[in-house]
């Protein structure tokens, strides 16, 4: 059975009601546009996801709601069976339940927790924009509540302002909001941040933090022990709203690990 068989076709958002649809249209959403051949999920609250969707949704409990029919279910292995379609070569026909996928056109495609595997993907869609943010079309979520992209794959560099202060988010990089923080992931293994290698940052309370992927030498001020010193593999830096950098050391003083400002070496 092909996924295509048991999922609706549509371009309309119903306020309050659960809906898995493949888009048969170009459409948008109070601005957030949406391409032909997505697979939109909304729960009927708050969020909508598009092209990347938890494989939960094909459950007997959701029929005949989000798909049409039952597919074939394995129960040993916990997977639902489909028919490949395409010569995709990141194509699955087995749909482990509690995973999820990434939509391709009209099938799934195989998640491993990050997108590296897609960058040529990513970098030859489309590139979409809401507000002004420019984006992937490969997946994105939205909250419908606040009108706002809330985990999207960048394509350009964003500027963001956090408690008044204007912050700038690297291009290529997997983007996503909680409440309580900012997460950003490099889709090509590391991105170059103030002159440091990183491949996560989290900003948090105004503050970006992340470990570093590559040795570096950097002056530090307010330290009597030393004036320079060299940074391995993993030390976590912090890059303040004033574009400072800080990192915990261990002061020789005090028998405590201490925040220094530091400033990498030419």
């Amino acid at each position: 059975m092909k996924l295509r068989d048991v999922i609706a076709t549509g371009f309309k958002i119903a306020e309050g009601k659960s809906q898995l649809f493949i888009a048969e249209i170009d459409f948008d959403y109070n601005g957030l546009p949406i391409l032909k051949d997505s697979l939109v999920y909304y729960d009927g609250k708050s969020e909508l996801r598009i092209n990347m969707v938890e494989f939960a949704l094909f459950k007997d409990k959701n029929l005949p709601g989000s798909v049409s029919n039952k597919l074939p279910y394995e129960e040993k292995d916990m997977e639902f069976l489909v028919d490949r379609c395409s010569s995709c070569k990141f194509e699955i026909d087995k749909l482990q339940n509690g995973w999820r996928g990434i939509w391709h056109n009209d099938h799934f495609d195989e998640w491993k927790g990050e997108y590296l595997p897609y960058a040529e993907r990513i970098n030859e869609m489309p590139t979409l924009r809401y507000s002004d943010i420019t984006f992937s079309p490969v997946m994105y979520t939205f909250n419908t509540l606040t009108n706002s992209l809330v985990h999207f794959i960048s394509k350009n560099k964003i500027k963001l302002k956090v408690n008044g202060t204007l912050m700038e988010l690297p291009e290529l990089a997997e983007i996503e909001f909680t409440q309580s923080h900012v997460t950003i992931l490099a889709i090509n293994k590391e991105f170059e941040y103030l002159g440091l290698k990183f491949r996560l940052l989290t900003l948090e309370d105004g503050v970006l933090s992340g470990m570093v992927e590559e040795k570096f030498e950097a002056e530090i001020f307010g330290y009597s022990k030393a004036q320079k010193t060299t940074f391995d593999i993993g030390a976590t830096v912090e890059i303040t709203q004033t574009g400072d950098m800080v990192t915990g050391i261990y002061n020789h003083s005090t028998y405590k690990v201490e925040k220094f400002k530091i400033k990498k070496c030419n």
